[in-house]
């Protein structure tokens, strides 16, 4: 998915396999946020998602289904 091809149908689903799980920019508010606030480091708050993008992680057969569909 593209942001022009969101933009075409003025919408993003909030469901499903073109929905989109965060926006462009939120890595860097997450940071400033932990930066600010918080006590663990940006690097250890990402460790987990770090972990599953190498690793992998399972997903539920709808999941699977919707993906096959478009792969």
């Amino acid at each position: 998915m593209t942001r022009e091809t969101y933009k075409d149908r003025g919408a993003i689903p909030l469901r499903g396999i073109e929905s989109a799980i965060t926006v462009p920019g939120m890595a860097d508010s997450w940071d400033a946020v932990l930066t600010a606030y918080g006590r663990l480091t940006l690097a250890e708050v990402l460790k987990p998602a770090l972990d599953y993008a190498a690793n992998g992680f399972p997903v539920s057969a709808n999941q699977c289904a919707g993906t096959c569909l478009v792969l």
